[in-house]
């Protein structure tokens, strides 16, 4: 029975192995980081909401200026052609046409301006925008590295557990099922630990030191009997 506990012992400090490697793969430190990147993008994205919104707007109202601008514009050279070309002589319509001329002029400084206007109010938002974009272009690719970077770290440990869980299997195979399925009992409730040496009345599990009548008792026990700890359930290796 001391070969199998020992062999036992073995699969313990495997397990335990193996639950180091999950809790590293689990608190990589790049995904902390990671998560970090994540909403400073998610933080950024809200406060463009409104500048985007702004922009939007401005676009539409310089569209529909643009737009005027080209028809006043258009009305304008079709005006001054038939005023210039000798077709009108009656000087009632001259002056008519003259008046329309210099209306639609006014109305195109206007819009010249009001389109000037709303550019210079669009520069902040532009810049506020284009400062955006390159901080989530950095962002975005420090994501991608910290994604690579925890793809490769989860490789390598994914790698090392395959490797522990094969030289586990094979001392498992070793071992009686009662035996295992009492050290399996034991390790769910002892915070993963199911084995432990029992070294000079102190359980190597849970670090209490046994009572003399226990450990009289244990001593009692045949060579080949299975004890376990009173205090923690952990099985425990007769030194």
């Amino acid at each position: 029975m001391t070969d199998a506990l020992a062999t036992l012992l073995g699969v313990q400090e495997h397990d335990t192995k193996l639950a180091q490697l999950l809790h590293r793969r689990t608190h990589l430190e790049q995904r902390a980081e990671l998560v970090a990147v994540q909403g400073e993008l998610a933080g950024l994205e809200r406060d463009l909401i409104e500048p985007a919104a702004a922009r939007q707007r401005f676009e539409a109202g310089q569209t529909k200026i643009e737009d005027e601008l080209k028809t006043v514009t258009t009305k304008i050279g079709t005006a001054e052609r038939t005023l210039y070309s000798g077709s009108v002589s009656s000087p009632r319509e001259l002056q008519s046409l003259e008046t329309d001329i210099a209306s639609l002029k006014r109305r195109r400084s206007e819009l010249e301006d009001h389109e000037l206007e709303m550019m210079i109010e669009r520069e902040p938002v532009d810049a506020t925008l284009a400062d955006a974009a390159d901080r989530i272009d950095a962002l975005e690719a420090r994501r991608a590295a910290l994604i690579e970077a925890i793809a490769v770290e989860e490789r390598a440990i994914d790698a090392e557990a395959a490797l522990i869980t094969a030289r586990r299997t094979a001392l498992v195979a070793n071992v009686t099922a009662d035996l295992l399925t009492r050290y399996d009992r034991a390790r769910t409730q002892n915070r993963g630990v199911g084995i432990a040496r029992l070294e000079h009345g102190t359980c190597g599990a849970c670090h209490l030191k046994l009572a003399a009548v226990d450990l009289d008792r244990i001593r009692q026990q045949p060579a080949d009997a299975i004890v376990q700890c009173d205090d923690c359930g952990a099985v425990l290796l007769r030194g």
